[in-house]
């Protein structure tokens, strides 16, 4: 073959080559802003469609049993709970003994005949015969049970064992901070809507006070540097009750 022809051929299965493994190749499309967001509110919406609609004042225990029913970071490790659980369940199931089972079948066209002959005059001594039949179905079940298997499963199932009670501690922490924070929420809540009428008055007597702090400085009725002191608290006030 001509050296030109090699070089063409060559040629041809490199590319052809490089066009399969870049056609096998799977490159990684990111996700848009658009579906991100998309995602994310669909999310949102699957994990509060199943909550109870709130239609009158909510009590501290209330609140407390809706944070412990519908709060995410508690129905996450709820399901990390029930996964150990399982895996506890698999591990007792390791050291039961080991069944293993095997069936196979063989079918023939015709079936499987034998005849003999004579080794003294080399005539067939009896008519063709058959011991098998044409299809043939086998099956075997095997039981074995080893001792050092037996132990690993035994250390694997105490190792599950201690991963189920530390996921029930975690799980109990999780509520525990979760009761905490809503108690603090609840009277937080509380608290600033007792203190709302109050806020309000003193927001009222604030803005007078700063009114008339100004009315002062333009007359020049008091010492400026007492003025801008006696401004300077009220503004502070003011920003602690805006915050509130």
């Amino acid at each position: 073959m001509p050296v030109h022809i090699q070089k063409l051929l060559i040629g041809v299965v490199v590319t052809g080559l490089a066009l399969i493994g870049s056609g096998c190749a799977v490159m990684p499309t990111p996700l848009t802003q658009d579906e991100i967001q998309q995602r994310v509110q669909e999310d949102l919406t699957h994990l509060t469609e199943f909550q109870e609609p709130v239609v009158r004042p909510i009590t501290l225990f209330e609140a407390m049993a809706r944070a412990l029913k519908y709060n995410l970071e508690t129905r996450v490790q709820g399901l990390k709970e029930m996964v150990t659980h399982r895996q506890l369940d698999l591990a007792h199931y390791d050291m039961l003994p080991k069944v293993v089972a095997d069936a196979a079948y063989n079918g023939r066209s015709n079936f499987s005949g034998a005849s003999s002959r004579s080794l003294e005059t080399g005539q067939q001594s009896l008519v063709s015969s058959t011991s098998a039949q044409k299809n043939i179905f086998t099956s075997n079940l095997t039981l074995s049970w080893d001792v050092l298997d037996f132990g690993l499963s035994y250390v694997r199932a105490q190792q599950a064992a201690d991963d189920v009670l530390i996921a029930e501690e975690d799980k109990r922490r999780i509520a525990n901070r979760v009761i905490q924070d809503v108690r603090s929420a609840f009277w937080k809540a509380v608290g600033a809507e007792r203190a709302l009428g109050r806020l309000a008055f003193l927001q009222d007597w604030v803005s007078k006070a700063l009114g008339e702090v100004h009315l002062i400085r333009e007359r020049a009725l008091a010492d400026p540097l007492t003025s801008l002191q006696y401004e300077r608290e009220l503004l502070s006030a003011q920003r602690e009750i805006q915050q509130l």
